[in-house]
């Protein structure tokens, strides 16, 4: 594996790309470093959407102690740039960083923001066609289901 021009050779953990060697490949939800620790409720409300619709799921960075469906893998880190590329399709919190990476990816993206200017990068990115906002007021197991 070739890391980007400027960065370290990294690799995911093995669980993860044993979870990604399995197909189909999942939805992948990162939430950046500190909102995945902050939204244990609405990664919990996606991971069982996903399962519900019968889609494998990769959370990336939560909350300890979360008591996920089935068919979900959560890992406290992995690098976006590694696994963001084998997804089915990425739900972000919007950040830039986050955000570069899924657009680089190049996989549908489900935006879910929560503050500052998550909100206009999710709504760039529906303008631009490549992905989905979810708003605030819209986010329960099923209308992730429906986005899904």
């Amino acid at each position: 594996m070739r890391a980007r021009a400027g960065s370290s050779a990294r690799r995911s953990p093995p669980e993860v790309d044993s979870f990604l060697a399995s197909d189909p490949a999942p939805i992948v939800v990162g939430f950046g470093s500190v909102y995945a620790r902050r939204a244990t409720g609405t990664l919990l409300a996606l991971a069982e959407a996903c399962s519900d619709v019968s889609r494998r799921c990769l959370v990336i960075g939560h909350a300890a102690d979360v008591d996920f469906p089935p068919h979900t893998l959560a890992v406290r880190s992995a690098p976006y740039d590694c696994i963001f590329p084998r997804a089915a399709a990425l739900v972000v919190h919007g950040g830039s960083g986050t955000t570069g990476e899924a657009l680089r990816a190049g996989r549908p993206i489900i935006g879910v923001p929560f503050a500052y200017d998550q909100f206009s990068l999710c709504a760039h990115a529906e303008r631009l066609g490549v992905g989905v906002r979810v708003p605030v007021a819209r986010r329960t197991r099923a209308d992730f289901i429906a986005v899904i």
